[in-house]
């Protein structure tokens, strides 16, 4: 009899395409080319920009998704919860990288400001308080609306769970996620408006980033993985609606896309709508098997799965942005750009090079960091999850199983 461990696992690549798309949306938003020197081009690039935050929104949803998945898998295989496993684990996930980076930040800081300040400076992001407090790597705000997840979704299940089996195929969860919402949207709607202002970080941090106004879309996504996962016979009716679904997830999309990031509407119900929108998209890129017909066709094309690669190295590209791409990018390339090119060059190089940069250093950084943390943490705390199911398993249907999403290594490479 075949043991599990000697199935080799594959990864999804829907969910791979979907963090390749992410992590490059968050890279335009960051892009030292935020303009062109092209009438024609400019405009292309300026979306690009304008929409580019909206990266982390889908990260959040997918986020949601992976773990949420893992978390209902457990569950069922064992009626209980390992939290303190659980925690280990995805902190050998996500804090050598992050830390390394934390303390090569902080050294910068204390050597440009000294000790105290640079200290100062630097504690919020080892207390995970960055997204309230601000940081010098503003963007790793997302990583503690995270770290906040991971600790409130297992502890709210462990509740769910004093009620056995039956309370967790209840409507506890879908309730608890609609409140979550219905709370988020309030707060948002009631937090004071506040002039934007680019040089100051208090919009942000006010607005944008603090887990009480943003965590709605990662339990959205855990939503998504509840009826995936404990009710496949609901979810796979709306799976297969996968043009509708991809319809309306643009939707939902378009007038955020359209709008003023920094506008009311944007900051309140536009936060709803992003991640409803990219649930859908997620529910429709799940659904479509790779191959088959198509949306399948796409997929299964070679420029979808240069996203996918890209995606596996979403989480140390994001990570690592500033160090490999945008700082040597605006001390060096940006001032020659400058100089010598004109038109649409200028744009495309500068853009072109931040990308190829930001994935060179997440290669380096996922082979030499994170995998031999990763294999540390396997030795010591070996996954718990079974093999992944094959199609033919799931009442015929090519419809991809919960298993085989949920028990991939993808799940433990989420932002």
């Amino acid at each position: 009899m075949t043991s599990t461990n000697d199935i080799p696992r594959q990864r999804v690549i829907q969910l791979d395409i979907l963090r390749g798309v992410a992590i490059l949306l968050v890279i335009f938003r960051h892009s030292v080319a935020e303009y062109t020197r092209s009438r024609t081009l400019e405009p292309i690039f300026k979306f690009l920009h304008h929409f580019g935050w909206t990266g982390v929104d889908l990260f959040f949803v997918l986020s949601g998704f992976l773990i949420g998945g893992l978390l209902f898998k457990e569950i069922e295989a064992r009626s209980r919860l390992d939290v303190k496993r659980f925690l280990i684990r995805r902190g050998f996930k996500i804090w050598p990288s992050y830390l390394l980076l934390v303390a090569v930040v902080g050294i910068e800081e204390i050597w440009q400001h000294g000790a105290m300040r640079g200290f100062k400076t630097i504690l919020p992001n080892l207390l995970h308080l960055q997204n309230y407090l601000g940081s010098p790597r503003g963007f790793t705000w997302s990583l503690a609306v995270e770290e906040h997840f991971y600790l409130a979704l297992p502890l709210f299940l462990l509740v769910v769970m004093r009620g056995g089996m039956p309370a967790l195929r209840g409507a506890t969860i879908p309730i608890a996620v609609g409140v979550v919402a219905i709370a988020c949207l309030v707060m948002r709607l009631r937090t004071p408006a506040v002039p934007f202002n680019e040089q100051d970080m208090h919009w942000y941090t006010t607005h944008l980033w603090p887990t009480h106004l943003r965590i709605d879309s990662l339990f959205f996504g855990v939503l998504l993985a509840y009826l995936f996962h404990i009710h496949p016979q609901i979810m796979d009716k709306i799976g297969r609606q996968r043009g509708l679904l991809l319809l309306i997830g643009l939707a939902l999309l378009a007038p955020v896309a359209a709008m003023d990031d920094h506008g009311r509407f944007v900051r309140t119900y536009g936060y709803t709508m992003l991640y409803l929108g990219y649930g859908c998209i997620l529910l429709a890129m799940i659904y479509t098997t790779p191959g088959r017909g198509i949306s399948g066709r796409l997929i299964d094309s070679f420029f979808a799965k240069g996203l996918a690669f890209v995606g596996v190295y979403s989480y140390t590209m994001y990570l690592w942005q500033a160090e490999f791409g945008i700082i040597p990018i605006r001390h060096f390339a940006l001032p020659w750009a400058k100089s010598h090119l004109h038109g649409g060059l200028f744009g495309f190089y500068l853009m072109g090079l931040q990308i190829l940069l930001t994935f060179i250093g997440g290669v380096v950084m996922a082979k030499v960091i994170e995998r031999p943390a990763l294999a540390l943490r396997d030795r010591l705390f070996p996954g718990r999850a079974s093999a992944p199911a094959t199609h033919s398993m799931r009442r015929k249907s090519s419809l991809p199983t919960s298993s085989a999403i949920f028990t991939h290594p993808m799940r433990e490479s989420i932002l």
